[in-house]
């Protein structure tokens, strides 16, 4: 079971978002309601989507990190913010992925990720 704290440490908010991803075998994006199937390997995180199936793309270890960091600085972050500004490139899945955690919370009217107090 993940921590119900967000954690101030990024390996081990990674390792709960890799618990959260291993107990799935797919995620729909929040706004087009998308699917990405996921595939863990080695520790990293590998999404096919309609476009790219069968192949399977990493989603770079540094966009999950800019993520946690402006969650961790700000405790909120939209999905516009991290593409437009932070150009974190998958953003929609991370939006998704991010939402599985026990201690974050997706807006919808915001489109945005919260930190849960």
């Amino acid at each position: 079971m993940g921590h119900k704290i967000f954690p101030k440490n990024f390996d081990t908010f990674y390792n709960d978002l890799l618990r959260e991803l291993a107990k799935v075998n797919s995620i729909n994006t929040m706004t087009m309601n998308k699917e990405n199937k996921v595939k863990i390997e080695n520790c990293n995180i590998y999404v096919a989507t309609n476009k790219s199936k069968p192949t399977y793309n990493e989603i770079p270890l540094k966009f999950i990190k800019k993520t946690y960091e402006e969650l961790l600085k700000n405790k909120e972050v939209t999905q516009s913010h991290l593409s437009e500004t932070l150009y974190v490139k998958r953003s929609a899945f991370i939006m998704s992925a991010f939402s599985l955690l026990d201690y974050i919370t997706y807006d919808k009217n915001k489109n945005s990720l919260k930190i849960n107090k």
